[in-house]
């Protein structure tokens, strides 16, 4: 479906009418830019999903408020992470059963929080799957923390925590190491104790 580009969103899935290469995009950041005089743009941050050079991040396109995009239509479907190899990461789907590979460089960073067994949704666009769906909590042991800080409960600080693969988040001056905690996959953020 054509649409302005003022009217796509983080995380919509789009196609560029004036791309000469058939590749799929997720849009992970706008800049939206306003010239004196001038027409206004927009900065599109984009991570190829499908075709060429797929998983990379770093794509920038810069477009006038009166360009068209294709905006996407993307399907979910349940899936259960089983393993990875190598660059590929396995799911397996119940109904029907099906197996397929994805590589992890369309996952992107987020391929650290999949455990065996895990239930994700994959995302199809095209019948060509670009991307999964993470539960938005999740429920995670704390490996290393910071020792607390004493006189430090007047006010609401908080401090270093370790999770699994060295993922660095910020938690609350109780917490200690061998905690279980629940984040947010979104961004990271500490939710409460789990």
């Amino acid at each position: 479906m054509s649409s302005r580009v003022t009217e796509v969103r983080v995380g919509n899935f789009i196609k560029l009418p004036k791309d000469n290469v058939d590749n799929i995009y997720c849009i992970t950041n706008i800049e939206y830019t306003m010239k004196g005089r001038g027409s206004s743009s927009y900065d599109l941050h984009l991570r190829i999903v499908a075709g060429n050079d797929v998983g990379k991040s770093n794509v920038r396109k810069r477009l006038s408020a009166s360009d068209k995009v294709d905006i996407l239509f993307v399907e979910e479907r349940n899936y259960e992470y089983l393993y990875s190899y190598d660059d590929l990461i396995v799911f397996m789907c119940i109904d029907p059963v099906e197996q397929i590979d994805l590589r992890s460089s369309i996952i992107g960073d987020r391929v650290v929080f999949l455990e065996p067994g895990m239930n994700v949704a994959v995302l199809f666009c095209e019948s060509i799957p670009i991307s999964i769906k993470l539960p938005t909590k999740l429920v995670v042991d704390i490996e290393e923390a910071e020792p607390v800080i004493k006189g430090q409960t007047a006010s609401a600080s908080s401090k270093v925590a370790i999770i699994k693969n060295g993922i660095k988040i910020m938690v609350p001056q109780f917490i200690k190491a061998g905690d279980k905690v629940i984040i947010s996959t979104t961004d990271l953020s500490y939710i409460s104790r789990a």
